[in-house]
């Protein structure tokens, strides 16, 4: 074939099935939940005090303005997967949470690529089912970004935010 195979709808089957924890079942095509004690699957964090890793949760303490984490790199079909899933507790001060995404057409995570959701802040852990409605979800999806407070204040422990598992899915 001429060009790249992913045109043609290639998948590698690493990217399925990897040691970062992106895995393939019959609805949920990338998922991540977080049971290997220290092991945050290939997320990176960013703007935090600390994190931690224990008992199937993702603990994070944000350490000022726009804490977030992003996932590993993705290339999963935007028309297929259509509900980022997750199951969250917040302490943080506001409940103002976003969903930012990159494209493999516009692969970064830029302010016109923001899907805006409200987190519940009260410590308990809820599960979410944000609908992934926006114009520029198309294509092959290249990254996902959690925003899931406005600041923190670093080294309180008194806004920690935990992650269960964290979800790609076809189903609300």
């Amino acid at each position: 074939m001429p060009g790249s195979a992913v045109d043609y709808g290639y998948i590698d089957p690493a990217w399925v099935v990897s040691p970062t924890g992106l895995t393939a079942n019959s609805n949920d095509y990338a998922y991540w939940e977080f049971s290997g004690a220290s092991n945050y699957e290939g997320w990176s964090l960013i703007n935090w005090a600390g994190w931690s890793v224990n008992g199937g949760t993702l603990f994070i303490d944000p350490s000022g303005t726009d804490p977030h984490i992003k996932s590993p790199e993705l290339f999963v079909d935007a028309s297929v997967l259509k509900y980022l899933k997750f199951s969250m507790a917040s302490n943080a001060a506001d409940a103002k949470g976003q969903i930012f995404f990159k494209t493999a057409s516009e692969n970064d995570y830029n302010p016109d690529k923001i899907i805006n959701f409200t987190v519940q802040n009260n410590g308990q852990f809820k599960d979410y089912s944000i609908p992934l409605t926006h114009q520029k979800w198309t294509g092959k999806i290249t990254g996902i970004r959690i925003d899931p407070a406005e600041a923190g204040v670093g080294g309180t422990n008194t806004d920690t935010i935990g992650w269960h598992w964290i979800r790609l899915s076809q189903n609300p």
